[in-house]
C-alpha cells in the first residue's frame, strides 16, 4: 500500500491566504464532513478547486455548497484584481 509522507501532506494543505485558501464543512455535531481548497495561478487568470466530501455525507449538497463558497471567495478576493468574472455553479443532483 502506498503511503503519503508527512511532507507531502503538509504541502497539499499549506494555505498562504494569497494564492490558496481552504474551506471546511462541519456537521452539527462537529464532525468534519468536507473540505475545499482553491488555488489561483500566479497570473491571476485561472484558479482550480479540489473538493472532498465524506462518503456518508455525499448527495446532501455539501460539495455544491463548498464549490459555491470557494467560487464566491475567488470572485470577491481575487477576480477583481485579475479583471475576471464567473458564472455561478448550478447543482445537478449533487
Amino acid at each position: 500500500m502506498l503511503k503519503v509522507s508527512d511532507d507531502q501532506i503538509a504541502s497539499m494543505i499549506d494555505v498562504d491566504h494569497k494564492q490558496t485558501e481552504d474551506f471546511l464543512a462541519f456537521a452539527d455535531n462537529g464532525t468534519l464532513v468536507g473540505s475545499a481548497m482553491i488555488a489561483i495561478e500566479p497570473s491571476g487568470e485561472r484558479a482550480e478547486v479540489a473538493i472532498a466530501v465524506r462518503a456518508d455525507y455525499k448527495h446532501q449538497g455539501v460539495g455544491w455548497t463548498l464549490l459555491n463558497l470557494a467560487a464566491d471567495y475567488a470572485e470577491d478576493a481575487w477576480l477583481p484584481h485579475a479583471g475576471g468574472s464567473r458564472k455561478p455553479a448550478e447543482p445537478e443532483g449533487d
